[in-house]
C-alpha cells in the first residue's frame, strides 16, 4: 500500500502539463484506489469467504471422535486417509454439498469423498441453510456443526454413521 502510494505521487509529480492531465491523474487515482483497496482489504475478505476455518473444525472434529481419524503432526496438519481409501470407511459421504464447497474441503482437509448415499463411509457432511429442519439420518448421530465466519445462511453438520 505504501509503495502504491508513492508510485501515484512520483507519477502525478512527474506528469507532464498537456491538456490530458486532469484524465491522466484521475486514471492514476482509480487505479491507486483499485491497489490500495486490493491490498488492504483482500485479507478481510478472504478470512469471512474462505474454508479454511470451517475444514479446521471439522479437522478438530474428526480427530476428536472416539475411533476419528488422526491427525498428522507435520505443519500444515492434513488427515491421514490415502486419497482412494474409501474402502475402510475412512471417508467423507456429503448431501446438499456443492460443488465449490466440495473442492475447497477437498483443498484444506486432503480427505477422499464417497461416492453417494450408497458408500461405506463412516461420516456424512451435509449443508443446510441455517433455520432449516433438519432430521438426522437413521443411526446416526451429530458430531459437529458449523459454519464460516462471515456466513449467517449456511450450515454444515457433521454425522458418524
Amino acid at each position: 500500500a505504501v509503495l502504491a502510494t508513492l508510485a501515484w505521487l512520483i507519477a502525478s509529480a512527474r506528469s507532464e502539463r498537456t491538456v490530458l492531465r486532469a484524465v491522466t491523474h484521475w486514471a492514476y487515482g482509480i487505479v491507486f484506489l483499485w491497489l490500495l483497496l486490493m491490498s488492504l482489504l483482500l485479507p478481510w475478505v478472504d478470512y469471512g469467504k474462505s474454508y479454511r476455518s470451517l475444514a479446521a473444525g471439522l479437522r478438530t472434529a474428526l480427530a476428536a471422535d472416539p475411533g476419528g481419524m488422526p491427525l498428522r503432526s507435520a505443519p500444515g496438519a492434513t488427515l491421514r486417509a490415502a486419497p482412494g481409501d474409501v474402502s475402510s470407511g475412512m471417508c467423507l459421504e456429503t448431501r446438499q454439498l456443492g460443488l465449490a464447497e466440495r473442492a475447497s474441503l477437498h483443498y484444506f482437509l486432503q480427505l477422499p469423498f464417497g461416492s453417494g448415499p450408497g458408500s461405506r463411509c463412516v461420516w456424512l457432511l451435509v449443508q443446510a441453510r441455517a433455520g432449516d429442519a433438519r432430521s438426522a439420518p437413521t443411526g446416526a448421530r451429530l458430531v459437529w456443526e458449523g459454519n464460516r465466519p462471515g456466513e449467517r445462511h449456511e450450515r454444515f453438520y457433521l454425522y458418524k454413521k
